[in-house]
């Protein structure tokens, strides 16, 4: 094995809850699957609610998911756990990383759905109650919190509520950064950047481009690739 390998091996392995990594493998993925502990659960992650549905791609092997793991020095691993409350189904269809302090709510009949290389390097939060899907590469920075319900329902005097959850779609290699706020019914194409500190309403449709602002969101700039 080479020396790039065992180090790593011993990256992954820092840290890692085997009592919790075996009990959520084994919880919800098929024993031909789950031996092969393709989801490492890391310390100081709080299995707050294990119901509903896990589906792992098929080609994800040993530790390709990880939850809970140190992913940025701004965040004390001691002090901030990662989350995990799932009552509906989450789907990973490659590797992923969420990191330390995250906290992940899927309510029942609700769906979340990483593509392959997905990324949160911590603190951030998605709550989902009916549908929140990432494509490819997408990149997540930290205090970030993607919710496509308002929680309460609004309901006229006829009795119809005017604010069910709504999906939020977002496309391959977006990356978002930190203290972004994206909401419901909210569609994001493929290979864009969002800016630090913005507030996301409204569908951004135009590829290759870089969004911010907070009581508006605007294109600052076109025709942009990036690289993590």
């Amino acid at each position: 094995m080479s020396m790039i390998n065992i180090k790593s091996i011993t990256r992954i392995l820092e840290g890692v809850n085997w009592i919790k990594t075996i009990y959520f493998n084994f919880h919800y993925l098929k024993f031909t699957q789950a031996i092969f502990f393709p989801i490492i659960i890391y310390r100081n992650t709080k299995l707050a609610r294990m119901d509903g549905n896990v589906v792992v791609d098929e080609n994800i092997k040993w530790g390709g998911v990880r939850i809970g793991q140190y992913g940025v020095g701004t965040l004390d691993v001691k002090y901030n756990r990662t989350i995990w409350q799932n009552a509906g189904t989450v789907v990973f269809l490659g590797k992923a990383h969420i990191g330390s302090g995250s906290k992940l709510s899927i309510n029942n009949g609700g769906m979340l759905v990483f593509g392959d290389d997905f990324c949160i390097t911590g603190g951030s939060q998605i709550i989902c109650s009916k549908e929140i899907s990432f494509g490819k590469g997408c990149l997540l920075s930290w205090d970030i919190l993607i919710m496509d319900t308002d929680f309460h329902n609004v309901i006229t005097a006829d009795g119809e509520i005017i604010n069910p959850p709504k999906a939020i779609k977002i496309g391959d290699r977006v990356w978002i950064g930190c203290r972004n706020l994206i909401l419901k019914g909210v569609n994001i194409s493929n290979d864009v950047v969002i800016g630090a500190s913005s507030k996301i309403t409204k569908n951004i449709d135009t590829p290759n481009c870089i969004v911010g602002g907070v009581d508006k969101q605007y294109i600052i700039k076109n025709n942009i690739y990036w690289k993590a």
